[in-house]
């Protein structure tokens, strides 16, 4: 049996100005927000330096589900270490990210405490070795691909020069918004030629802030083309913008 992945969905953030400490945040069972009445978990998060130290449990019973470091909370990109729980306080997975936010490494256990599966990337070939295994420990899937992420020319770096130099960030400003940070989340696919097409918001913070976020991604150039073993393939990208009113 293979393993096929369709897109590599790749988070990234810009945001316009800094951010402030989080304290508690809450989630339903999709890990989506979610009020506190009806959450299912919840993360409490820590500012330790330059990053955040994110600690989530299982609300009703308040025990621990996992433990990260992100480099927000906006885009919750991880780095170094993450360690996830079962209820009963078994290993249920763990996985290793570089600086950048890629998965080096990830493992998933049963309840057991026995390896499920193992993905296992190669920081220089891009090659990815995914195995999976029954619960007695016979290997039932493994697969072996190079998938390489659509690129802005120039990289990150580029990618957020670009925004910066095009994004009109007084628009919510001009539309007399108040002070505070207006997030706009982003998705957009770059096709087997670099183009980016389908570009939408999941959400609109208001005072044309929505508008101005599709505005400036549809105007993007073209972007080199995602590939898996060697041939292009579609990939998508999920984009937060954050605007900052403060007068």
């Amino acid at each position: 049996m293979k393993l096929i992945l369709v897109f590599l969905f790749f988070i990234s953030v810009f945001t316009v100005k800094g951010q402030d400490k989080v304290n508690v945040k809450y989630y339903d069972s999709l890990w989506e927000p979610a009020s506190a009445e009806k959450a299912v978990y919840y993360t409490e998060y820590e500012k330790v330096g330059n990053y955040f130290k994110g600690t989530s449990y299982y609300k009703n019973s308040g025990n621990i589900y996992g433990r990260s470091l992100f480099t927000d909370t906006i885009s919750y990109k991880r780095i170094g270490t993450m360690i996830n729980y079962y209820e009963t306080g078994s290993l249920k997975d763990s996985s290793i990210y570089d600086v950048k936010g890629t998965a080096l490494k990830e493992y998933s256990f049963y309840k057991s405490g026995k390896l499920l599966k193992q993905s296992i990337l190669n920081e220089h070939s891009y090659e990815l070795k995914v195995d999976m295994f029954t619960e007695n420990g016979k290997l039932i899937a493994d697969s072996s691909f190079t998938q390489i992420p659509a690129e802005f020319q120039g990289g990150l770096p580029g990618w957020s020069n670009y925004l910066g130099e095009h994004l009109n960030s007084d628009i919510p400003t001009k539309k007399n918004a108040p002070d505070g940070k207006y997030t706009v989340v982003v998705t957009f696919i770059v096709d087997l030629k670099g183009n980016v097409i389908d570009v939408d918001a999941e959400n609109d913070p208001g005072y044309g802030t929505k508008q101005e976020a599709i505005r400036v991604i549809r105007k993007s150039p073209k972007w080199q083309p995602a590939s898996k073993n060697g041939k292009p393939t579609i990939y998508r990208h999920r984009q937060s913008i954050t605007f900052v009113v403060s007068k």
